[in-house]
C-alpha cells in the first residue's frame, strides 16, 4: 500500500525560489531631493531569500528540479526550528513638488504602482528529514512537526499619497503619508498547530496525527490579471536631515492594513487521526511531488475536500518597519547608518539589525558595505553601488548577501536590487 502525504508535507515547495530585507523598495528617499516645482519618477526591483538551516546551492537544485544526492541533503544546517523566506517587489513612481497645494506650502503629490511576493514557512528538522529521507529513519519513532506554518501571498498596489517637506535653520524634514488599494493576486496558507507521524518499527503500521486549518484563494484564478481579494493599507515615511550636526533620521512603516479575499476563497479545517497498515516504508512520502510551488486544491482533494467551505476570508498583510540613524564624517565623503528593519505578520525569525558604510570614491560615485543580523537568515553582507548624472539622475544596484553568489553550498540568503530615479 502506498501512501504519499502530500497535503502537509507540499509546504516545502516555498524553498524552490531563488530571488533585501531592509531595502526601501518604495524609493521614499527620493522625495527628499527634489525642489518646488520639479518632479521625479523612478523604478526598483528587490529580490531575497533566506533561510536559517538551507543553503543557496540546496535550494536552487531543488528549483531546478536536479537530483538531490545524500551530501546535498546533509550539507543543511538545520536546528529544531528552521525557518525560510523569499521576498520580490517590484515598483514604479511619479511624483511633484508644488509651491503651494491645497494652501499648504512645499506640499508634494505622489503615486506608485507595485507587485508584491511574500513566501515563507517555520518547520522541523524533523519534517525535513522525513520528507527527504522518508519515514524508514524514523522506524518505532514519533516524528513531530506541530507549528508548522506556511504562508505565500501576492499581491499588487497602487499608492496615492501627500508629501511635505519642512525647512528649519539646522536641516530640513520630509513627511509622507500614502493610502494604498490592494488588490489580491493568490494567497495560500497552513498552520499545522498538532502534527505527528509514528512508524512501527517493522513497517507494520503507522498513526498519522494532525490538527490545523488550510486558506486558499480561487485556484482557477491565478493569474496577474485576476482579482481575487481587495483591500487597504496606510503607509508613513518621516526623514530628518540635520545639516548642523550632519547626520539624519529616518522612519517608515508601510502596509498597516489588510485584504478580504473573496467568497471563492477554501477554508479547510483539519482535526484528523489515521492509521494506517501493511505499509511500505520507502512509499510514504513521494519527494518527486514535492517539488511544487504551491498549495492547491490537487493536494487536498483526495483526504480533506470534504471538509472544504467557501467563504470570505480577511487577513492582514505582512508590515514592514524601519528605523535608521545615520552620520556623516569627512566633510560628507563618509556616512555610517545603523538601522533595524522589522517585518510583521511573517514567519520572520528576527527583525534584520544592519548597518551601512558608504563612502564616495568619485564625486558622482558611492561605494557601500552594508552588514546585517537576522531576518529569515544570519549574517549577511553585500555591497552597493550608487551613481549620480548631474543633478537629475541617480542609479543604485547591490546585494546584501554577495557571498550567496560567491559560494551558495555554504552561504544561507541571497538578494540582488536594483533602481533608478530621474529629477525633472
Amino acid at each position: 500500500m502506498k501512501i504519499q502525504i502530500l497535503t502537509l508535507l507540499s509546504i516545502f515547495g516555498i524553498i524552490t525560489l531563488i530571488k533585501g530585507q531592509s531595502v526601501d523598495y518604495h524609493n521614499y528617499s527620493a522625495l527628499n531631493n527634489i525642489e518646488p516645482k520639479q518632479s521625479v519618477a523612478g523604478g526598483f526591483y528587490n529580490g531575497y531569500a533566506g533561510s536559517t538551516g538551507l543553503n543557496n546551492k540546496f535550494m536552487y537544485s531543488l528549483y531546478k528540479g536536479d537530483y538531490i544526492s545524500t551530501e546535498m541533503k546533509e550539507s543543511n544546517k538545520l536546528k529544531n526550528n528552521n525557518y525560510v523566506g523569499l521576498l520580490q517587489d517590484i515598483s514604479l513612481f511619479y511624483a511633484c513638488l508644488s509651491d503651494s497645494l491645497f494652501g499648504i506650502d512645499s506640499l508634494g503629490i505622489r503615486v506608485g504602482l507595485y507587485d508584491h511576493f511574500h513566501e515563507d514557512a517555520r518547520f522541523s528538522d524533523e519534517l525535513y528529514n522525513l520528507i527527504f529521507y522518508r519515514n524508514n529513519m524514523y522506524a518505532g519513532q514519533t516524528v513531530d512537526f506541530s507549528n508548522t506554518i506556511y504562508n505565500c501571498i501576492r499581491y499588487q498596489e497602487l499608492q496615492l499619497g501627500l508629501f511635505k517637506q519642512q525647512e528649519s535653520p539646522d536641516g530640513k524634514t520630509t513627511y509622507y503619508a500614502g493610502l494604498s488599494l490592494i488588490k489580491g493576486q493568490k494567497f495560500n496558507y497552513l498552520y499545522i498547530k498538532e502534527g505527528s507521524l509514528f512508524t512501527e518499527e517493522n513497517g507494520a503500521y503507522l498513526d498519522f496525527n494532525v490538527k490545523g486549518i488550510y486558506f486558499s484563494s480561487d485556484s482557477a484564478k491565478k493569474k496577474i490579471s485576476d482579482f481575487n481579494g481587495i483591500g487597504g493599507t496606510l503607509n508613513f515615511y518621516i526623514d530628518y536631515l540635520n545639516k548642523v550636526h550632519k547626520y539624519n533620521v529616518n522612519i517608515s512603516i508601510n502596509h498597516l492594513g489588510y485584504i478580504q479575499w473573496n467568497k471563492k476563497t477554501m477554508i479547510v479545517p483539519v482535526d484528523t487521526t489515521f492509521h494506517y497498515e501493511d505499509m511500505v516504508m520507502e512509499h510514504i512520502i513521494d519527494i518527486d511531488s514535492v517539488n511544487t510551488l504551491q498549495l492547491g486544491e490537487d493536494t487536498l482533494r483526495s483526504r480533506y475536500m470534504e471538509l472544504a467551505k467557501y467563504d470570505n476570508y480577511s487577513g492582514v498583510l505582512p508590515e514592514r518597519m524601519n528605523i535608521s540613524f545615520g552620520k556623516q564624517f569627512l566633510n560628507d565623503k563618509l556616512n555610517a547608518t545603523l538601522g533595524v528593519c522589522a517585518l510583521f505578520n511573517s514567519n520572520a525569525r528576527l527583525p534584520v539589525i544592519y548597518g551601512q558604510i558608504r563612502y564616495s570614491v568619485l564625486e558622482k560615485l558611492n561605494a557601500s558595505l552594508h552588514i546585517a543580523y537576522g531576518g529569515y537568515s544570519n549574517f549577511q553582507t553585500g555591497i552597493i553601488l550608487e551613481a549620480a548624472f548631474s543633478d537629475w539622475g541617480h542609479i543604485l544596484l547591490g546585494t546584501e548577501n554577495l557571498p550567496g553568489f560567491i559560494a551558495p553550498e555554504y552561504t544561507y540568503n541571497a538578494s540582488i536590487f536594483g533602481g533608478f530615479h530621474i529629477i525633472f
